[in-house]
């Protein structure tokens, strides 16, 4: 789908240029291009670690101490879900998030206006929860999707810029990231619930839900965030807190699971 997506925005940029006549040379380059540019993609996003540290540095990432309450939580639960415990971290936004291209290679981040709020039990339900996206691979698949796009989008100067010329050129992809992104957030809620229980998982969605406005840098990465835009539209990265909660309450993604604690 991505290639399809990456082929989708070669047609369009081709159709646009055939004003400034183009005409012969940008039919080549466009041949060139379906062959070219999905294998770069993919070559990048396979091998390149620069998105998780560019996120990283841009969220002012502080590991912590392993007698932290927050790694002792993360070690605890990541060996109950039998999988590396991944580095562990905070941050300073009112977010929380898990990056990285494999078990292995996984990092999570809590927010330290969210880790003061929280209760124990609300502690195990995000770490849970962003675990959830270590253990399913949804994380690493997330990483591997932005980057593909970060190889066509990167020379552009400017974040806004890099926004735009994504809905411009890679649109098919971007909506099927973002799809991706909404439903990734039901399952890793469900695993959230499955270690710390229903209710801690839905007590910390109704925080996330009262939190101040993301700041730039989370609007920008929100498919990586624990909370993002939740507008009515395709181009929402999170599904509404309304409809994570009623997930959680009917049980639905629980059943679906196939890993039980």
């Amino acid at each position: 789908m991505l290639v399809i997506g990456c082929w989708a925005g070669l047609i369009v940029f081709f159709l646009l240029s055939i004003p400034f006549g183009l005409g012969l040379v940008g039919v080549t380059q466009m041949m060139m291009g379906m062959v070219f540019l999905p294998a770069l993609g993919t070559a990048v996003a396979m091998f390149w670690r620069g998105g998780r540290k560019s996120l990283l540095r841009e969220m002012a990432f502080e590991q912590v101490p392993d007698d932290h309450p927050l790694a002792l939580t993360t070690k605890k639960l990541a060996q109950d879900m039998e999988i590396p415990t991944p580095m562990v971290g905070t941050v300073g936004a009112f977010n929380a998030f898990a990056i990285g291209r494999n078990q292995k290679d996984a990092t999570v981040a809590l927010g330290r206006p969210l880790l003061q709020i929280l209760t124990p039990e609300e502690l195990e339900a995000v770490v849970g929860h962003e675990l959830g996206h270590v253990a399913s691979g949804d994380m690493a698949r997330m990483m591997m999707m932005r980057n593909f796009q970060n190889s066509f989008v990167g020379l552009v100067p400017t974040q806004r810029g890099r926004q735009v010329f994504r809905y411009l050129f890679s649109l098919v992809s971007e909506l099927m990231i973002l799809r991706k992104s909404r439903t990734r957030e039901f399952y890793a809620d469900a695993i959230g619930a499955a270690l710390a229980g229903k209710e801690a998982m839905i007590s910390v969605l109704h925080k996330l839900e009262g939190a101040p406005p993301p700041s730039w840098t989370e609007r920008t990465n929100a498919r990586f965030m624990a909370r993002g835009s939740v507008t009515r539209s395709w181009f929402a990265t999170h599904p509404s807190f309304r409809r994570r909660v009623a997930a959680l309450e009917r049980e639905t993604y629980q059943h679906r699971l196939r890993w039980k604690r």
